[in-house]
């Protein structure tokens, strides 16, 4: 099929292109992403067929269609549309898009659409559409590092598509980092974006996975990091590395992104737990458990005086509703227990484990996973009050336990090793932290 397209476009419009030094305020409707997939006008080719949108990148619509269609007037789409009077088009943008060039078009859409979807009219600046893609190529960095920026304070708000959830490819595109860290300085509201089935797979990692919520996505934020990040031209990455250097410093720019992105992933869940208490009501235990996993949320971010009031909360209610027993209330048990700890409330977190731990042995039994947890949170609490006597007993019971049911090699025989050398030479037992220390 061949990649031109031909359209009714009148050879006398008189379209009018913006200035280098500005970028353009202009954006387009939502909704017409839509018409410009289905509408003939925007997207037959020379074969009179339509150009399949299937499987093309953002990149691949930007050579086959927009600049084919702009070529005559060197304009933007944007351009063309209000040349054309065209309902679409609107003087001043609501939202900055961020997203990476290497995504699908469709899905881009479909998730933009998802996350607009009580405001499908809303003004989008989308690049693709909204600069001159004839001239895109030719702007120096430091058009993007000021007027760009500029720009993006007086849309107020940067939407950002992220897909795959957990390996998202933003956060390793150079040029997404720096949008994202322009709407931190400018001071915008940020928002992520991930669609329907994203969203899904966010929620049922965070509640269903083999590691904790926080551990889960502590993980996808852990891949930030703009000095190695990509660009589209290595220049590029040069360019945004050398002037991130001489301003803010790279460590502060991930600083930034982390701090936005964490912010975020607290944001979308609470979402889910506000959508679970209106639908299921405060005491019904799939909203207990919502709040149990949004305070390890909290908790794994450090922010614990959001965390601490969610874990007491949770726990009364699972006490009363489920019972002391309950598998959920002892996740919560435990969790606020080493909240406590992580605190310094040492004198809080201890009754916490040794019950936690107590009813975990009885109802779990003392091979349990989670008991096995418990024994070795206790243990972690008497080291850090110097209670090395009560400390060890514990650490060897749950060493001998570990290696017998997960075996030497596992992640956590090992930890528990390692804590146990640790305490030994707290306690100045030197030869045995050495030969435990030998084996890990």
């Amino acid at each position: 099929m061949g990649q031109c397209v031909s359209v009714n476009i009148p050879t006398t419009l008189q379209v009018e292109t913006f200035d280098k030094t500005i970028v353009p305020r202009g954006g387009v409707r939502l909704s017409f992403l839509k018409e410009f997939i289905s509408n003939p006008l925007w997207n037959v080719n020379t074969c009179g067929l339509t150009y399949d949108f299937n499987g093309k990148t953002t990149t691949d619509v930007c050579n086959d269609v927009v600049k084919v269609l702009t070529k005559q007037y060197q304009c933007s789409l944007c351009d063309l549309l209000k040349a054309l009077n065209h309902n679409a088009f609107c003087e001043k943008a609501d939202v900055f898009i961020s997203h990476a060039w290497k995504y699908p078009f469709l899905d881009v859409i479909a998730i933009l659409e998802h996350h607009f979807k009580d405001n499908p009219d809303v003004i989008v600046w989308f690049d693709l559409f909204c600069n001159n893609q004839h001239q895109a190529t030719e702007f120096e960095f430091d058009w993007w590092a000021t007027t760009f920026k500029t720009a993006i304070k007086d849309f107020k708000h940067t939407v950002m598509i992220l897909m795959p959830w957990n390996d998202p490819i933003p956060l390793k595109r150079c040029w997404c980092l720096y949008e994202l860290y322009c709407s931190y300085e400018m001071n915008c509201r940020f928002e992520v974006a991930m669609g329907e089935k994203g969203y899904k797979e966010f929620i049922d990692a965070v509640e269903n996975g083999k590691e904790t919520a926080g551990e889960v996505t502590n993980k996808m934020l852990a891949t930030i990091d703009i000095s190695k990040a990509d660009a589209f031209k290595q220049k590029d990455k040069e360019m945004i590395l050398d002037a991130v250097s001489k301003t803010v410093g790279l460590t502060q720019l991930n600083g930034v992104v982390l701090s936005l992105m964490r912010d975020w992933v607290i944001q979308v869940y609470a979402v889910e737990y506000k959508r679970r208490v209106g639908i299921l009501g405060t005491s019904h235990p799939d909203t207990l458990r919502s709040m149990n996993y949004l305070a390890v949320l909290y908790d794994s971010q450090g922010k614990y005086d959001q965390a601490e009031p969610l874990y007491v909360e949770c726990l009364a209610l699972q006490k009363a509703i489920l019972g002391t027993s309950h598998p959920d209330t002892l996740a919560s048990m435990n969790g606020l227990a080493v909240l406590y700890k992580s605190q310094g409330k040492y004198d809080e977190a201890e009754p916490l484990h040794v019950e936690c731990l107590a009813l975990s042995k009885a109802i779990q039994g003392t091979s349990h996973p989670n008991t096995l947890t418990s024994m070795n949170n206790l243990a972690l609490l008497y080291k850090s009050q110097g209670k090395y006597d009560q400390a060890e007993p514990l650490y060897v019971e749950c060493l001998a336990l570990k290696k017998a049911i997960l075996g030497p090699s596992h992640p956590d025989t090992l930890a528990t090793m390692n804590n146990l050398a640790l305490l030994y030479k707290s306690q100045g037992k030197y030869d045995q932290a050495k030969e435990i220390r030998a084996n890990i």
